[in-house]
């Protein structure tokens, strides 16, 4: 069934009955689709597939770009903020997991691009941080690997590898 608003300005609201009682789940409108607090968007045995969870100030979110053939989907973190990070956070002892499933002899890759163009001798363009909690649930930062350019020339590109321990 198709659902047509009259007023193209006018959200259109979805409801479900809970226990006897209306209460709207989600409403979309000009500017998007929105899903009340802790949503989820379901898989076809109606089991969790997407969790939602809303901050009532927040400023930044994702955007999920697609591309033409022969390039990359693009997850980025936008909003209002100068400079936003991305946060991948594994439950318990669990862990964050790049793959692939090409059978080659390459394996999995994982990239960090310093794009911009501008960068100098001496620059850092690449980082692994290792970061753990001290005894008093304080951030410690215990290790580092740097990429430090060393030649930045087109021609004669160079760099270190530089390992820290106990930063």
């Amino acid at each position: 069934t198709d659902i047509t608003a009259a007023n193209p300005d006018a959200d259109v609201v979805l409801y479900a009955d809970v226990a006897g009682t209306l209460t709207e789940i989600m409403r979309w409108g000009v500017t998007g689709v929105q899903l009340k607090q802790n949503s989820s968007i379901l898989d076809s045995n109606a089991n969790e597939l997407i969790k939602f969870a809303a901050t009532g100030s927040a400023v930044n979110e994702f955007t999920v770009t697609n591309v033409a053939t022969g390039n990359n989907p693009i997850l980025s973190a936008t909003g209002g903020d100068a400079n936003i990070g991305i946060n991948l956070l594994a439950k318990g002892t669990g862990a964050v997991v790049v793959g692939n499933t090409d059978a080659g002899a390459l394996g999995s890759q994982l990239t960090l691009n310093h794009a911009g163009g501008s960068q100098a001798n001496s620059d850092v363009v690449g980082r692994i941080l290792v970061v753990g909690q001290d005894d008093a649930a304080a951030n410690e930062s215990y290790s580092r690997i740097d990429t430090v350019v060393t030649d930045v020339a087109a021609a004669t590109p160079d760099s270190d590898l530089v390992f820290y321990v106990d930063v």
